[in-house]
């Protein structure tokens, strides 16, 4: 609620506290699954209010510790599309991060690899709506880095986005992605008709 509002200082506190008492939960337990998830979503909440707040290595910091929890789980638990979807997130807040810091290598690489689990879990079960959705985040990532040679993949994302928007099963933030994605096409478009 309070990352809604854009109160980023109070967020930031009230999801360190929270990581405090799952670290201990966890450490109290550590066979057990749901308070491993708990950390890997606390560690990427901070990730992204660091990021918001323009602490690039605080909130590399954080997905990557995310990153690895979600790493030993879907080692532990190869089926779970839990831990699958988890590491594939780390992945790609990790990408974005990279992407904002102009480090196009690290980024790109580590959409591929989000891009990769997702493939996986839609061949696995090709019913996963939620991967396939989820999938068009690293797409637009990876369009975005190819520049000029990356249409094929924003198309791609805005073919897997838009008839989700028209029934209402988007989010707010990939909602809003549509228009910037569009527009990147446009563009490409644009550069291709000269």
């Amino acid at each position: 609620m309070l990352r809604a509002q854009g109160n980023l200082p109070a967020a930031l506190e009230s999801f360190r506290a929270a990581l405090a008492i799952r670290e201990q939960l966890a450490k109290a337990d550590p066979g057990n699954t749901e308070s491993q998830r708990n950390l890997c979503v606390s560690r990427n909440k901070i990730g992204d209010v660091l990021a918001a707040q323009g602490d690039p290595q605080g909130a590399l910091e954080n997905f990557r510790a995310s990153l690895a929890i979600a790493e030993r789980m879907a080692k532990a638990d190869p089926g779970s599309a839990e831990w699958q979807r988890d590491l594939a997130n780390a992945n790609v807040m990790i990408g974005a991060v990279h992407l904002r810091q102009k480090e196009e290598a690290k980024a790109m690489d580590a959409f591929q690899r989000a891009l990769d689990i997702y493939g996986e879990m839609i061949r696995r079960n090709p019913d996963d709506e939620q991967a396939r959705l989820f999938s068009a985040v690293p797409l637009w990532g990876i369009g975005t880095l190819m520049g000029n040679r990356g249409g094929k993949e924003l198309e791609e994302a805005l073919a897997i986005l838009k008839p989700r928007a028209e029934t209402d099963k988007l989010d707010a933030n990939k909602l809003e992605s549509i228009p910037e994605i569009e527009k990147q096409i446009a563009s490409l478009k644009k550069g291709w008709r000269k």
